[in-house]
């Protein structure tokens, strides 16, 4: 049985870190494994946060950084497609139908500005674009590759965020948006969901950015 999937649309998200964590080691907490139970989306999206501006900095861009009210349209958004399970960049409510009236509701001024926005979801398990089977000898189906014979780990909060940047950069609308050099911030919402039969994550990332307008007194 072979499972090849990886989905992935434009759209933008924010991430705003809790106090809780601050305090704490994040890098460190990245190396953790997800689970359903104990899931914490912050760690999530700092992890993509951090992916994405390994990306740009490659290229030489200068890096995104968090913003809330982006991470709020892009929770917000990520929770509609993680409940529809599907991901499309129109919303089925008319009051966020496209991605600038979603940007706006969250008070964000859109003059002078330019904006985009990835979506994405993968399993937890880390079973895409892979051969598995499922063992049943303990009475429990536990996914097994199939070419190891052992069984199939969760993405670690940092494996899963870099994998979907990987499958962000190889496609060429998200790619744009990843190493747009007019993009100053970023917001992120990652939101656990299901996707055919396996716990997945669905993932949104929002981009904003100034542009200069143009210079009058040159203009004839």
């Amino acid at each position: 049985m072979s499972h090849y999937l990886i989905l992935f649309l434009l759209l933008l998200g924010l991430q705003n870190s809790p106090d809780s964590l601050q305090s704490q080691s994040p890098t460190s907490l990245l190396d953790y494994s997800i689970r359903i139970k104990t899931y914490n989306p912050y760690l999530l999206e700092r992890a993509i946060i951090i992916a994405t501006n390994a990306a740009r900095e490659e290229y030489n861009l200068s890096p995104v950084a968090s913003h809330t009210l982006l991470h709020q349209s892009a929770t917000t958004y990520s929770i509609e497609q993680a409940e529809m399970q599907t991901l499309s960049h129109t919303s089925i409510y008319p009051e966020r139908l496209h991605l600038d009236d979603r940007i706006k509701l969250e008070g964000i001024d859109l003059i002078n500005v330019t904006i985009g926005e990835n979506l994405g979801v993968d399993y937890i398990l880390q079973i895409a674009d892979r051969y598995y089977y499922m063992d049943t000898s303990t009475g429990t189906q536990i996914p097994v590759d199939a070419e190891t014979h052992k069984p199939i780990l969760n993405f670690t909060y940092r494996q899963f965020g870099k994998a979907m940047v990987d499958h962000w950069i190889v496609s060429p609308g998200h790619r744009e948006n990843l190493l747009n050099p007019h993009f100053e911030w970023i917001g992120v919402g990652a939101v656990t969901g299901r996707f055919q039969e396996f716990e997945s994550i669905y993932v949104t990332q929002h981009f904003l950015g100034r542009i200069q307008p143009p210079n009058k007194s040159r203009l004839r």
